[in-house]
């Protein structure tokens, strides 16, 4: 597999991957360490990945083992979740990882859909992680308008993932 294809792979993973390690480990810090650890040892057993699972359900498998030994080595000085807890974390996010691509398919789908001032809105709030008063600024649009646009284009999308889904299941 190239890089570009494992870096588009590992972005659609993130996500997932960091919220189970923040979920395992309180420290920001060490979820962003850990995040970049797991990031280079999904790479280097790249080779090992079975291309017919999901990628997220494998690269969490990564995760759990990097959290694991983060967890004997730091376990005197910090307080952690214990061993079971991790584990059935982890295992929960495995059982997930399906459902949570379906999802993100049918959101790329649903994002196409969305006609082009409220693309730019959503892809300045989520992609540039601008917050409502700044895109109003942008815009030139009245603050409270952004909000009541963004509440309305996230239950657009979250009905249109639904729909998606729901029609996909038949």
């Amino acid at each position: 597999m190239e890089q570009a294809r494992f870096d588009e792979l590992w972005r659609d993973s993130q996500a997932a991957v960091r919220g189970l390690l923040a979920a395992l480990v309180r420290d920001p810090t060490s979820v962003d360490d850990l995040l970049q650890e797991v990031a280079m040892v999904t790479w280097r057993r790249l080779p090992d990945y079975d291309h017919t699972r999901p990628f997220t359900a494998w690269a969490i498998g990564v995760a759990r083992t990097c959290a694991m030994a983060w967890r004997r080595t730091h376990a005197t000085r910090l307080r952690i979740q214990a061993e079971a807890a991790i584990e059935a974390l982890a295992a929960a996010a495995e059982r997930l990882a399906p459902e949570l691509d379906a999802r993100e398919v049918a959101l790329e789908r649903c994002l196409q859909d969305v006609p082009g001032r409220g693309r730019e809105i959503l892809r300045l709030r989520y992609a540039e992680d601008c917050e409502p008063g700044e895109i109003a600024l942008r815009l030139r649009l009245q603050a409270g308008h952004v909000r009541v646009l963004l509440n309305r284009l996230r239950e657009g999308l979250r009905s249109c993932i639904e729909r998606r889904l729901a029609m996909a299941s038949m």
